[in-house]
């Protein structure tokens, strides 16, 4: 029994610290700058009803002039947000748009430095780097802020070793020995808090930090400054709201000590206070409009980005394909159009890329497969009265498909595009050696064992470079798409058993 009532005070202990801790957490997270303010001004404008209400005759005139300057200091802090925005929008607009120019020039010169898998990768790294740019707490913006501000060296060698050195002190005096004399428990205590407080505040700062770009690279470093931009925007608006509110309260304390009430109109002055308080109230709202224009133009200006278009084209395509397993017509047509419009998208940027052409290959590739089994039921059941409008639609989608592939698999350093022309290639056999459309055959040549052979070269040089990207760590940019694409394309496995072996190893179909 003494036992069991141990334990449940163990367990009513250990919830009640925990719910402290919560709590604690909680309000120290609360932002009580604005209650403090709000509190502030409500005791003061109660103060001067209950002591100096009609005083005056009229409308005090410092108090007028103090609106006419807040609203000249609204003007300001307003125009220097507008400013600052702007300057953020189009410096970060260019260097996104150089990043990528710079990366395609170099992918089209340098193909061996540069492959298409580099920027699958580059396009996963700016999908990620778009993920993270989500909503912060009151207390993070803060942090941002202030991590944004600090010298660059802080976090270089010279930082890490004055936070190094201080948790290096603690940890000695901590730890006894034949010089030292162990501290008391209290003093034990004390130290902990302090270490596990040093500890705290480094990875809260270290992750400010990083969202602030400050200690990071590439696309997160554009994205950090595209964030520190807005909550600096942000916090210029506040502080302008601020100065509203404070209008707002000098024009009621001069209401109070002219004496207002329901009986009697307010004086000249106050309605003149009135009317500087709407410009303001106006023009803030006006502000606040174009900044969330500007803030969601920049945005759009990050994500106006080919290769991410054509990443966002690619997972399109998986779906694509699951709606044609299922037979969903109507969803097939509308994620087809979806996959049309990023590929044109990519296009207007990037014309001629292989990447682009790939997508489109495989794009037409099931259709072109499904025609060819749909006459090859035909022929099988003697039903050539309907193969010529399916001869028609074969061609219409297997030449885009052979000349797309065709040129994305021509730089050798795209796996997946050429696993798409080797099964393009077979294809192109199957319908010569059986004659599938024998009112094309002017379009297609060549001989079938010849296009099996050079498929099946396709596809087994593509396997290496399968093979190859976990040498490189790109599976932690691209891993989930790079064993699902081709895990649920069948149109990519080769027909030769061999083949389908090799690729079955590099690339397993169920997870380890």
């Amino acid at each position: 029994m003494a036992t069991d009532f141990l334990w449940v005070a163990c367990v009513v202990q250990t919830r009640h610290t925990r719910c402290m801790g919560n709590w604690v957490e909680r309000v120290r997270a609360r932002n009580w700058t604005p209650i403090v303010f709000w509190l502030i001004g409500i005791s003061i404008v109660t103060v001067v009803w209950a002591t100096q209400r009609g005083q005056s005759d009229s409308f005090p005139a410092p108090l007028l002039q103090a609106v006419g300057l807040l609203l000249t200091a609204l003007v300001f802090v307003l125009s220097l947000a507008q400013s600052r925005l702007t300057r953020t929008v189009d410096s970060l607009a260019n260097a996104a748009r150089r990043r990528e120019e710079a990366l395609l020039k170099s992918y089209a010169e340098h193909p061996e430095a540069v492959t298409t898998l580099d920027l699958w990768g580059h396009a996963g790294r700016i999908k990620a780097a778009l993920m993270e740019t989500g909503a912060v707490t009151n207390v993070e913006a803060r942090r941002i802020l202030r991590e944004a501000r600090r010298p660059v060296s802080n976090w270089g060698e010279a930082g890490k070793f004055e936070r190094g050195f201080s948790l290096m002190q603690i940890d000695r005096e901590l730890t006894a020995s034949e010089e030292r004399v162990t501290p008391s428990p209290r003093r034990q205590r004390t130290l902990e808090k302090e270490k596990q407080r040093l500890l705290r505040e480094d990875a809260e700062a270290t992750t400010a930090a990083n969202q602030a770009g400050v200690t990071t690279s590439g696309y997160r470093r554009l994205t950090g400054r595209a964030r520190v931009a807005e909550l600096s925007v942000r916090s210029l608006l506040r502080m302008a709201r601020g100065f509203l509110l404070v209008m707002i309260g000098l024009i009621a304390i001069g209401a109070i000590y002219a004496g207002w009430s329901w009986d009697q109109l307010p004086s000249v002055e106050v309605w003149a206070a009135l009317v500087l308080l709407t410009l303001a109230g106006v023009y803030l709202g006006i502000v606040r409009r174009e900044v969330d224009l500007e803030i969601r133009a920049l945005a759009m200006a990050l994500r106006d980005s080919s290769l991410l278009a054509l990443l966002d084209a690619e997972y399109a395509l998986l779906f694509y394909y699951e709606a044609r397993r299922e037979r969903d017509t109507e969803r097939t047509l509308g994620i087809r159009h979806y996959v049309l419009s990023l590929l044109d998208q990519a296009d207007e940027s990037s014309p001629g890329l292989p990447w682009v052409s790939s997508v489109r290959g495989r794009l037409h590739l099931p259709e072109a497969i499904e025609s060819a089994s749909s006459l090859q039921s035909w022929r099988q059941y003697s039903r050539s009265d309907s193969s010529e409008g399916e001869e028609r639609r074969l061609m219409e989608d297997l030449r885009p498909a052979s000349r797309y592939l065709r040129y994305a698999a021509a730089r050798s350093d795209d796996p997946i595009a050429a696993l798409a022309y080797a099964r393009c290639l077979h294809l192109q056999a199957v319908v010569l050696a059986e004659n599938l459309a024998p009112s094309a055959l002017d379009v297609l040549s060549g001989d079938p064992d010849q296009l099996h052979d050079a498929a099946d070269d396709l596809a087994a040089g593509a396997i290496p470079l399968l093979r190859d990207i976990p040498i490189f760590g790109r599976e932690a940019l691209w891993g989930d798409p790079y064993w699902t694409w081709i895990r649920q394309s069948p149109l990519l496995w080769p027909d030769d058993p061999r083949l389908r072996g090799a690729l079955a190893h590099v690339v397993p179909l169920s997870d380890p």
